[in-house]
């Protein structure tokens, strides 16, 4: 016997339209961090590339002294202007090309640390994130990247030595504790996307930022996901027909 009642057959359909909504819809984590058993490597001066040592681990946190893991956060000590610690991507990792997602809880941000009300001048965290090309590790084509830079206040010093390029995709500062913040970047499926995090302070006193609850997630096209909606929500409509 047909179903003749108007409204269950639009409930069934709103119901199966949701369900469709969540799985394709949603982003897919390919990297998570929460600090609980972290790894990182004590290394101010990392280069992503180029077979001179020093190099860059993949998915893995490098930095000097000044950034480090503590209290499950990781922390930009207040010691000096610039603290960046880095962790760099390949194709390993983000295995297809499109859009993704770089996401964080700033768990605690100190603008003086001194104790004094009043922000130092250009007090911040930040998250800078870059793309990289043109490296290897058999050569001498690398980018080097010094997280303890003091002759900037933007960021540490990235030099590059043969081949290789680096170009900022994306940089965003805060100066305020918050969560479920996010960095949204590209990928091409080439080369390496690396992201530096840190506190930055133009001057004594200098500030201090924890970062928590790192994750990298790949966010389908619109599109895919819609035509996924309608596929499932035609079927449904079908079933309730019938």
């Amino acid at each position: 016997m047909k179903n003749k009642n108007p409204t269950s057959k639009i409930s069934s359909l709103i119901a199966c339209s949701s369900l469709a909504l969540v799985p394709l819809y949603g982003a897919t984590t390919v990297f998570e961090d929460d600090f609980s058993s972290s790894l990182y490597t004590n290394l101010s001066n990392p280069n992503l590339g180029g077979g001179a040592g020093n190099e860059l681990v993949f998915a893995t946190w490098t930095g000097g002294g000044q950034v480090t893991i503590l209290n499950g956060a990781l922390t930009a000590l207040p010691t000096s202007s610039i603290r960046t610690a880095v962790i760099a991507f390949d194709n390993t990792t983000l295995t297809a090309s499109g859009e993704y997602s770089f996401n964080f809880d700033i768990s605690e941000f100190i603008a003086n640390t001194a104790g004094n009300s009043v922000p130092t001048p250009d007090s911040a965290a930040y998250v800078s994130i870059w793309k990289a090309t043109g490296y290897d590790t058999s050569g001498d084509n690398r980018i080097n990247i010094n997280t303890e830079a003091n002759t900037i206040i933007d960021g540490p010093i990235i030099t590059e030595t043969g081949t290789a390029t680096a170009s900022q995709l994306k940089e965003e500062t805060y100066t305020a504790a918050a969560t479920a913040q996010s960095v949204t970047f590209n990928y091409d499926g080439t080369g390496a996307i690396f992201m530096l995090i840190g506190a930055q302070t133009g001057n004594y006193p200098f500030s201090s930022a924890s970062f928590d609850n790192i994750s990298v997630t790949s966010i389908p096209e619109p599109s895919s996901a819609f035509l996924g909606i309608t596929l499932l929500a035609g079927l449904c409509c079908r079933r309730s027909r019938s």
